[in-house]
């Protein structure tokens, strides 16, 4: 996705409304862009695509480490764990079950 005229990224998952994109490149926000963190992720790089994400719209971002099986969910309100277990939209009307995703 195009974030910024000389930005593109290109989140690991990303959920969209309303069927599939007219284009590879998004140039609007989709809902929800997913981070799945790798042994060589850094959080300097980390959230420095979080804050693109974000300034590009993106209403809600999900970073899930599978080795923990820990999740946390950013929004332009704030970072906090999906300690529930649940990773959760902010308008409320999309969840995504951790334990879903960790099946063995």
């Amino acid at each position: 996705m195009q974030v910024k005229p000389e930005r593109f990224r290109i989140p690991d998952v990303s959920i969209v409304r309303g069927g599939k994109p007219a284009s590879r490149i998004f140039i609007s926000p989709p809902e929800v862009a997913v981070e799945v963190l790798s042994p060589d992720d850094r959080v300097p790089e980390t959230q420095s695509k979080i804050d693109d994400y974000l300034a590009f719209g993106i209403p809600c971002v999900w970073v899930i480490d599978p080795d923990t099986r820990r999740a946390w969910i950013h929004s332009i309100h704030g970072t906090r764990e999906a300690k529930d277990g649940t990773l959760r939209h902010v308008a409320g009307d999309l969840a995504v079950s951790l334990a879903a995703l960790f099946t063995d």
